[in-house]
């Protein structure tokens, strides 16, 4: 597939995740942003894709931020869990090559994508208890701020997984029918 259409592939399945957050479609938490940073790690080459897939979180966290729902430390750690599912994207374009071909590869997108979710949510979640005063510097603190974003993980987990499948199989669907569609010119009319 060429560059300009993965691209514009990158440039609509950014879109639909950013309508899906601003528009509150899903459940706190279930936007498949992790899956779409995934798919940006595995297809796309460009450094401008990733800030692309970064930037449909921007508005609303920056909202959020405006509105004291999240400081700036938090959000942070928010964007670096994100960049972490862009690496792992990366490591399954480079390594997920195995004997078994696309069984191998799609074994690696869903290993990446539960990885990537579990990083995210102790990251985050460490980061609200460490820096949104929230909860209590104890270990009872600690316990209660990671206990308190397991529904949010849930449907991080639930989101990015359906996320992933739609992502990755749209692709891997556009990427099959421009191998097997004969060129315009080719076709007969009658």
């Amino acid at each position: 597939m060429t560059r300009n259409r993965l691209f514009l592939i990158a440039v609509c399945l950014t879109i639909l995740v950013a309508a899906l957050r601003i528009f509150h479609i899903l459940p706190p938490g279930a936007a498949p942003i992790g899956a779409l940073a995934l798919w940006a790690g595995v297809y796309c080459t460009n450094p401008g894709t990733a800030a692309v897939v970064l930037g449909a979180m921007l508005p609303l966290d920056l909202m959020d931020i405006a509105h004291g729902r999240y400081d700036l430390a938090t959000m942070l750690a928010v964007y670096a869990s994100t960049f972490l599912f862009i690496l792992i994207g990366v490591a399954i374009a480079r390594y997920a090559k195995g004997a078994d071909g696309n069984k191998g590869r799609l074994t690696a997108i869903a290993d990446g994508t539960i990885l990537g979710s579990v990083a995210f949510y102790l990251i985050t979640n460490a980061a609200v208890w460490t820096f949104a005063g929230w909860y209590p510097k104890t270990v009872q603190g600690f316990i209660a701020c990671m206990a308190a974003g397991i529904p949010f993980f849930r449907n991080a987990l639930a989101g990015n997984l359906a996320g992933a499948g739609i992502f990755f199989g749209l692709t891997a669907a556009a990427s099959w029918t421009a191998r097997h569609s004969a060129p315009c010119a080719a076709r007969t009319s009658l």
